[in-house]
């Protein structure tokens, strides 16, 4: 049959399945022999772990599938999860929370055309009563029109969930099914109600030119790449680059030079290609106020590895800015403060009240501090020395948002300040 995507012959290779192994050719013919490939959920590469989320790429027999979830939030999980549950040979299940009609469906991805696909399924989406079938719909190079669908009623069995196998056949190879499962409703009391699982996934190939897409992390802890492996020449190869905590994605480059800006890079496989998706660290910046009521701060958020800080302190009315400290040590007293990112910091500004000291009358002085400050004491001194200061004993009444105290000061030297008493 003739292959429906456009190719590049002398860019791609020619594959051809014996029992020996895998022979490449260099472009004899124009078709290749197919071969079947086995998903094997358990001993897969890689296998699927328990609640491990979802997109995840698994490789059997030269061929990628690439598992997401399309308006939901699937996850994989094993057997084992499943308790009271008899479905020891099911142990790739994939949480299905709500039905077709909301758009919760499975979607599987191959990295090369295939004709057929078969897999056993188990379910407690469905009920014996109920019609609704499981529905699979196969695509053509990731298009929106489907080469053709199929759907099957889970049988209830001897087990304590219904299942069945879904097979499905093209004479159009395609590369993408959408898995829709139907909800119980109403939905069970007890049991796992949103479960639906696959055991071993069989496609088989549909053979023809095929490229190999490698694509790696920079650095190599900086993040989940999805999409890569051997992809038939003509069909839509999609990456996918997911920053690891702690990082940020950058960009997608191939020789050293950026291919693309998005995370999510698609493009024709027309040739070999090995790109990289480059993650820089970021790092978290927080600022606080000490106290909280005494001024705000900005600048705190997330940076990229060697970006420019700056953090600034501004005093609440009545409170005058001290110092930044970081774990207790003055870093800088100026209230702004630019720095270059390099590790995660928490940085506090330090206020203080303003003691504001006035004439009230003649020979009388009014002394004024903020009512946030209410830990705050005021203090009098007649001289300079440290260990002299005494405690102003008249009881301070409150003036709109200020303490107030009034003070007739003794001849010659008078000093004030305000203080914590712990």
């Amino acid at each position: 049959m003739k292959n429906p995507f456009p190719i590049l012959r002398d860019q791609c290779r020619l594959t051809v399945h014996v029992a020996a192994g895998l022979l490449t050719l260099l472009l004899v013919a124009h078709t290749a022999s197919a071969q079947s490939a086995l998903f094997n959920f358990d001993t897969g590469v890689p296998g699927l772990d328990l609640y491990q989320p979802l997109p995840v790429d698994q490789a059997a027999d030269g061929v990628t599938a690439h598992f997401r979830a399309v308006g939901a939030g699937f996850s994989v999980q094993t057997a084992v999860s499943l308790g009271r549950y008899k479905l020891s040979l099911f142990s790739g299940n994939f949480p299905v929370p709500d039905d077709y009609h909301s758009g919760n469906i499975l979607e599987v991805q191959f990295s090369e055309l295939v004709t057929n696909i078969t897999f056993a399924f188990a379910t407690i989406q469905y009920q014996p009563s109920e019609e609704t079938p499981i529905l699979l719909t196969a695509y053509a190079n990731a298009t929106n029109t489907p080469v053709g669908a199929t759907n099957v009623t889970a049988v209830y069995g001897s087990d304590t969930w219904p299942m069945g196998t879904l097979s499905f056949h093209s004479s159009t190879p395609f590369n993408l099914v959408r898995i829709s499962v139907p909800r119980i409703v109403p939905t069970p009391s007890e049991g796992q109600a949103t479960d639906f699982c696959l055991d071993n996934l069989t496609v088989q190939r549909a053979g023809g030119l095929t490229c190999t897409i490698t694509a790696s992390s920079s650095p190599a802890g900086g993040g989940l790449i999805i999409g890569g492996g051997g992809y038939s020449a003509g069909l839509t190869a999609t990456l996918t680059a997911e920053a690891n905590l702690g990082h940020e994605f950058v960009s997608w480059t191939e020789g050293g030079t950026v291919v693309s800006r998005s995370p999510s890079f698609s493009f024709v496989a027309s040739a070999d290609r090995t790109l990289v998706a480059n993650f820089t660290s970021i790092f978290a910046i927080t600022t606080s106020s000490s106290p909280e009521y005494g001024g705000t701060t900005s600048g705190g958020g997330s940076y990229g590895s060697s970006a420019n800080v700056t953090v600034g302190a501004t005093a609440s009315n009545g409170y005058g800015f001290v110092n930044w400290t970081e774990g207790g040590s003055v870093v800088t007293n100026a209230a702004s403060f630019t720095f270059v990112a390099t590790a995660d910091r928490a940085l506090v500004a330090n206020f203080s009240p303003l003691l504001s000291i006035a004439f009230s009358e003649p020979g009388v002085l009014v002394l004024s501090w903020p009512v946030s400050a209410n830990t705050y004491y005021p203090l009098q001194n007649d001289s300079f020395d440290p260990d002299t200061w005494v405690e102003i004993t008249d009881p301070p009444f409150i003036v709109g948002d200020q303490f107030q105290v009034l003070v007739t000061p003794s001849a010659g030297l008078a000093l004030y300040r305000l203080y914590v008493p712990y």
